[in-house]
């Protein structure tokens, strides 16, 4: 059976994904509560992904009974709305531990297997948030644009190698985040399995947005930024 490791699967989306996988993958799930969902082929380890010193013990645990890990999904994340005056530091690392820093230790630690064996699959779950930059939402869309970035860069190192990292949000769902929300997460799950596929042609560095593959910058194809030069478009 394939090993997929997902992150925050309590609830809301990593839930849905939980239930759905567990049908064909073996899961090792990492989160802060045990999902209440138990199979034989799930793998449950408690850890609070904004404490660096427990995440990295928590993977060098799973790493030392599955080294080679195919597939991952980095799911877990926390969102707030706060103006720049409700910042604290304590909140800031927090947000940024959470939603940028721990998918990047994963994706560190299992890799260079992933590299061996010419094979793997990374979906960072994400937002239209970075995106938007809607007011009062500054440690959320940041902290989720850092995860951005670090995908697309990560995506074009690893590409040689057939490992496809891809970035992933599934709309507005209902989740804890949003309750309010109308669609179940389970109807964005058939999406994100799209990223899962062993299509050696399957794309990389991109960002899917349900069914659809959204642009996360603008075409900077003709500007020369050694020369400081740019289509007259972009002038002031």
């Amino acid at each position: 059976m394939k090993k997929i490791l997902i992150t925050g699967c309590s609830s809301g989306f990593g839930y849905a994904l939980l239930k759905d996988l567990s049908l064909d993958y073996y899961v090792i799930c990492i989160s802060r509560r045990k999902p209440n969902f138990n199979k034989k082929n799930i793998e449950f380890y408690k850890c609070d992904l904004s404490n660096t010193k427990s995440l990295v013990k928590c993977l060098k645990k799973i790493k030392s009974k599955h080294k080679y890990l195919p597939y991952i999904i980095n799911n877990a994340g926390i969102f707030d709305i706060c103006s720049l005056e409700e910042l604290s530091f304590s909140k800031i690392q927090k947000f940024f531990k959470v939603n940028s820093f721990s998918p990047v230790l994963i994706t560190k630690k299992f890799i260079p297997e992933m590299k061996k064996n010419n094979f793997g699959r990374i979906v960072n779950v994400t937002s239209g948030a970075p995106l938007n930059c809607s007011p009062k939402g500054s440690l959320y869309s940041s902290s989720k644009a850092a995860l951005n970035v670090f995908t697309i860069i990560a995506a074009k190192e690893n590409a040689k190698y057939n490992i496809k990292i891809n970035l992933f949000s599934p709309g507005q769902i209902k989740t804890e985040m949003a309750p309010q929300a109308k669609n179940e997460p389970k109807k964005s799950v058939k999406y994100l399995k799209i990223l899962l596929k062993k299509n050696q042609n399957l794309f990389t560095g991109k960002f899917l947005w349900t069914k659809y593959i959204i642009p996360t910058s603008p075409n900077l194809s003709k500007i020369n930024w050694s020369k400081g030069t740019a289509p007259k478009k972009f002038e002031i």
